[in-house]
């Protein structure tokens, strides 16, 4: 699959692990997959036990009054009805594997209604069904294209297990303002990389950071199931043990703490830093209990801000160029190469740094820079 192909599906996936209003992250996601498939429309639909027809509270390519112009006035004349309400979970319903073109275009709902629409084929992809619900994903393509290419197909597997995901979660009333939204919006606004995932790896939501580490996929990414796996069999070992023992008893009958481990990278740059903790010690959410997972690439640079050391530490703009390169590694040649000032007035500079700073050597300042909120990532970037 080409690159920028896999590079718009993540992006896709991406947002609906980082939003926190599910409807809005479907309403989103459906809109670039409309376009990634080259679709007519697409549509999310449910069927309530008792209803013979299905709802359509999200959808993109199709207005307002086509659930309801189709319930009024074809749903009865259409001879695919009966099946796409049959389907168990998992079963897509395809136009093309019942009726000929040739013969669909005589139909009443064709002529009546698809054509209006430029559906010719059609598909319903049964996504959930289970405590009298069925809910699912159609998607119609136009005359013009009839048939998904291979490539297309591809993409659309895999954006089915996410889509089904975040509908699962819009359906269970979860994106209302609750504890998800609280949790999805303080994740967002870690300044590290994070994700909350369920039981088996599952992922719950992701901040910014965090999906453009996973969506590298050099060294952790997702599988077609939205869950974490690593590039390699013993890295996703290692990680799905710190997953599970996040919450592990001890034997004072307390929680342990998840645990760490390096993930191997396919790119050769050095491994991938994960940290897993329990985000809670008891079910919430009507889940099971989460973990809060962290991820660190050192291959990164540290970008100390300058605005935060003046803010902390009173420091000079000048001073505060001066200790933020000193603690990123630089020189001080280098540092007087690269802010054109002489060895003594960077001299000068460290003296009031160490003063202001109540330190008296490099490595003591460097430390306390590093370990200060300036070195902590923008959370807006």
């Amino acid at each position: 699959m080409p690159i920028n192909r896999k590079k718009q599906i993540f992006k896709i996936i991406g947002g609906l692990y980082s939003s926190s209003d599910c409807t809005d992250a479907l309403s989103s996601a459906l809109e670039d997959a409309c376009r990634l498939l080259d679709a007519g429309s697409v549509g999310l639909t449910y069927l309530e036990e008792g209803e013979t027809n299905h709802k359509m509270p999200v959808s993109h390519g199709l207005d307002d009054s086509f659930m309801s112009k189709y319930i009024e006035s074809f749903s009865d004349v259409s001879p695919f009805k009966d099946k796409i309400n049959s389907l168990a979970e998992g079963q897509t319903f395809a136009r093309v594997d019942h009726m000929s073109d040739q013969a669909f275009k005589k139909t009443e709902l064709y002529q009546g209604f698809f054509k209006e629409y430029n559906v010719f084929n059609y598909e319903y992809h049964a996504l959930i069904r289970s405590d009298g619900m069925m809910a699912g994903f159609s998607i119609s393509l136009p005359e013009r294209k009839r048939l998904f290419t291979k490539t297309e197909r591809k993409s659309l597997d895999m954006l089915l297990p996410h889509i089904k995901r975040s509908l699962g979660l819009n359906l269970a009333g979860l994106a209302k303002p609750g504890d998800l939204d609280v949790l999805c919006e303080a994740v967002n606004a870690m300044a590290r990389a994070a994700l909350v995932v369920e039981k088996g790896g599952h992922v719950l939501t992701a901040n910014a950071r965090a999906t453009k580490i996973v969506g590298a996929e050099d060294g952790i990414s997702l599988d077609q199931n939205g869950r974490l796996t690593a590039a390699t069999a013993d890295g996703t070992q290692k990680l799905m043990a710190i997953l599970e023992g996040s919450h592990s008893p001890k034997k004072d009958g307390k929680f342990a703490f998840g645990g760490v481990c390096l993930l191997k990278r396919p790119s050769g740059r050095r491994p991938l830093q994960v940290l897993a903790s329990p985000l809670c010690d008891k079910q919430s959410l009507d889940r099971e209990r989460l973990t809060i997972v962290f991820l660190s690439d050192p291959d990164e640079p540290v970008i100390v801000r300058e605005s935060i050391l003046r803010e902390l530490y009173e420091l000079t703009p000048a001073e505060a160029a001066v200790a933020s390169r000193l603690a990123i590694g630089e020189s001080v040649e280098g540092i007087c190469e690269s802010l054109t000032i002489t060895a003594n007035t960077c001299r000068t500079h460290l003296k009031r740094i160490y003063s202001k700073t109540e330190t008296s050597r490099q490595g003591e300042l460097v430390n306390l820079i590093l370990t200060s909120v300036a070195a902590l990532p923008d959370p807006s970037l």
